[in-house]
């Protein structure tokens, strides 16, 4: 992955879109960042792409800063930054190569026929699931461990702000936890633990 591909992939820690199309700004081992097109009209996506076009390689910074500044919304919509090791590339694209008129057509995968298209797991797939599970879990199992002793605290307090602050730190650590559980539920079903 690399600055002016669009790529479709399968993001395994997503919150609201599991299979994301991102314009790349630029991409590492640690971190990807790019545009995700889902949260662009055809008009948007055709201009993003007409903007890579001008840029030379590795130009990422200056479309993002060129977008802030001349089209905010766009970077306030789109903009998304992604762990590189947890997108699975499902199909990659150069955007010099592509057509306003393919890019349209593009947009038309839905979230279903995608998941239907692709739900195939190699390994690979399965190893990087199995991964981020056990990361979920690691992290479960920490933030329940900091909610009791911060609720331990609390009810060891010795005046009411005091408990009122740690109790409230518990509640945040709680809800770490629930959060991290929903997303280990959402990983054993795709890899059916």
């Amino acid at each position: 992955m690399q600055f002016g591909d669009l790529i479709l992939c399968r993001y395994l820690r997503f919150k609201h879109d599991p299979a994301p199309m991102v314009f790349i700004l630029k991409s590492d081992s640690t971190y990807t960042e790019g545009l995700n097109s889902h949260y662009l009209n055809k008009t948007e996506a055709n201009y993003v792409r007409k903007l890579m076009m001008q840029f030379p390689d590795n130009a990422g910074n200056k479309v993002y800063y060129h977008l802030k500044n001349s089209n905010r919304s766009v970077i306030n919509r789109a903009y998304r930054k992604y762990f590189t090791n947890l997108l699975v590339v499902l199909q990659s694209w150069k955007v010099e190569a592509t057509t306003a008129k393919e890019i349209n057509a593009l947009f038309q995968f839905a979230v279903e026929e995608v998941e239907k298209k692709y739900n195939i797991q190699t390994p690979d797939l399965k190893q990087k699931l199995l991964d981020a599970y056990k990361e979920e879990q690691r992290l479960a199992k920490n933030a329940k461990e900091r909610e009791r002793y911060w609720l331990n605290k609390s009810n060891n307090a010795s005046t009411e702000q005091e408990k009122e602050a740690f109790a409230k730190i518990a509640y945040e650590r709680g809800t770490k936890f629930h959060s991290a559980h929903r997303r280990m539920q959402g990983i054993s079903r795709e890899i059916e633990i």
